[in-house]
């Protein structure tokens, strides 16, 4: 087979097939080893097409180039893969439904001495939102700017005053020291 060509099909409707053409490897290819012929040659009435392979050093040269292109967009799909992925999604509703009602439940229905071991729990649930926020910018090309982009902001923004790690400094900044 000659390297510097291959052999196309055009556009073949092989539902409409002529019924003097013989699909066999016997009528296609009359020597041994299978090989196509070097000639263009007609197959029913379809031509087939010689194409110039592209070089190897030029297909080598252009992923040189996009070296880094490549690599940030593996890391865009590996973070938009795991972002989509079924089980991300159940975790992340779990962990809604804690962050919007957990705090009242404990309010009702368990004794004040809980409460320190809970903001804990309530801390990582508000830096996993906004990593999970993090990543969403990263990985989804259309998310900034989006109603989900805002919509997560607020959401991130309203966990604040439930992370005393974060908001007992900040209040303490604002009032002043006393």
């Amino acid at each position: 087979m000659d390297i510097e060509n291959k052999y196309v099909k055009d556009e073949i409707d092989l539902n409409n097939k002529p019924s003097d053409v013989s699909f066999s490897p016997q009528t296609q290819f009359s020597n041994k080893n299978l090989e196509p012929p070097k000639e263009n040659f007609e197959l029913g009435r379809k031509k087939m097409k010689t194409m110039e392979t592209i070089s190897l050093s030029s297909v080598f040269n252009k992923n040189k180039k996009n070296k880094k292109k490549t690599r940030w967009e593996r890391v865009r799909k590996c973070l938009h893969f795991s972002v989509d992925n079924l089980v991300f999604h159940i975790f992340v509703l779990f962990i809604s439904i804690y962050s919007l009602f957990f705090e009242d439940i404990m309010i009702l229905c368990l004794p004040t001495s809980v409460d320190h071991p809970f903001e804990y729990v309530t801390e990582a649930v508000f830096f996993f939102f906004f990593t999970e926020f993090m990543i969403l910018t990263i990985a989804k090309k259309k998310f900034i700017g989006s109603f989900y982009f805002y919509l997560d902001i607020v959401s991130v923004t309203s966990l604040l005053p439930n992370v005393p790690l974060i908001w007992d400094p900040l209040m303490e900044q604002i009032s002043g020291p006393g």
